[in-house]
């Protein structure tokens, strides 16, 4: 059972979903970090890959101390996996009802003045969205926070 689909079922039966056990999880480290002496005053940068920038991006709407994110190769939108056939969307990032309330691009929205990054978004088939199909769901205009590139790289340079 070391699969993250099996986690996301088993976390559900147990009533609390993966995605708010994760989040739960950033914002515990997150208050920590703050409460450290070495870091405290510093802006808290989170930088998530694949499926945990979901529940990177809930922690920052969570926590206003969180100062910017770096999400790269997470899900571009909720709405992407109803839209498609066959999804390949890690099911550890869902909440169930939640598009009767917000999708993830109105949740980054509301996230402005801090800067998100959208590295690499993937559809809900799981495929690499095109930079300028990112800022369309994204709104063009809507925010300057928000900066779109079309890798998802996980290296130093991207990083900083």
């Amino acid at each position: 059972h070391a699969d993250e689909e099996e986690y996301g079922w088993a976390s559900l039966i147990l009533g609390k979903p993966l995605l708010g056990q994760r989040v739960t999880d950033i914002l515990a480290l997150a208050a920590a970090l703050r409460a450290h002496p070495a870091v405290r005053g510093l802006t808290l940068k989170i930088a998530a890959l694949s499926q945990l920038t979901t529940a990177a991006l809930f922690a920052a709407a969570m926590d206003p101390a969180i100062g910017e994110l770096y999400l790269a190769g997470g899900l571009v939108s909720y709405r992407s996996v109803v839209m498609t056939e066959r999804h390949n969307a890690p099911f550890g990032s869902f909440v169930f009802g939640i598009l009767r309330h917000t999708d993830l691009p109105e949740v980054t929205a509301a996230l402005a003045p801090r800067h998100v990054c959208l590295a690499g978004a993937v559809d809900g088939a799981g495929a690499t969205m095109e930079a300028a199909a990112v800022r369309a769901l994204y709104g063009d205009g809507q925010g300057e926070h928000i900066a779109v590139r079309p890798e998802a790289k996980w290296d130093v340079e991207a990083l900083l």
